[in-house]
């Protein structure tokens, strides 16, 4: 097997024009979409990304294969097989419905959010798969369990979008499955 291209460093961030646009305009993307719509989208992309990986070989599932500069996706991304996705998902999907449902219990969050610290490390197979399933259709039945009263007073900062409430992580929740998801069409492609 090929070493992967150099690509930037994880944590590089998205070009200038693609940067300054979320941050410009992101926040007001995320909030015009409903909570319960976010959590249908969080559902159901969910699903369709689990049933495609289900589908895979394992050889398809592990090997990491480069596609095309995206936008939304860092460059460090671009060479990930279809289990680093995944994996990626259920990382950041727990610690953005985490820090939602403690924001929306007044409760702060002291988590640094870094885009470098979020990416997959391609150990894992198959196992990777249930677990994404498990974290992202549970997710409205444990934010229901959970969810507090105060879901716009505390913030947390996203690194590209900026101050976020409990009710604004779960729609990037929902945003981030979306962006993936071509990531993993072009991955297969």
């Amino acid at each position: 097997m090929n070493p992967p291209p150099i690509t930037q460093a994880p944590g590089a961030g998205l070009p200038f024009p693609q940067s300054w646009f979320v941050r410009m305009f992101g926040r007001a993307m995320l909030r015009r979409r409903r909570l319960d719509d976010a959590l249908d989208d969080i559902e159901a992309i969910a699903l369709r990304l689990a049933t495609c990986a289900e589908a895979l070989t394992d050889e398809w599932l592990t090997t990491p294969r480069l596609i095309a500069p995206m936008r939304g996706l860092e460059d460090s991304s671009r060479c990930w097989s279809p289990v680093m996705v995944l994996e990626h998902l259920s990382i950041t999907g727990t610690a953005m419905l985490d820090m939602a449902l403690a924001l929306s219990q007044g409760q702060p969050v002291q988590l640094v959010v870094s885009t470098a610290s979020v990416k997959p490390r391609g150990e894992k197979g198959r196992e990777v798969i249930e677990e994404f399933r498990a974290l992202h259709l549970g997710a409205r039945a444990r934010l229901r369990e959970g969810w507090g009263a105060d879901t716009a007073g505390l913030l947390h900062p996203h690194p590209w979008f900026g101050l976020l409430n409990a009710t604004d992580w779960v729609r990037l929740t929902a945003f981030h499955l979306r962006l993936h998801e071509r990531q993993m069409t072009r991955i297969l492609a």
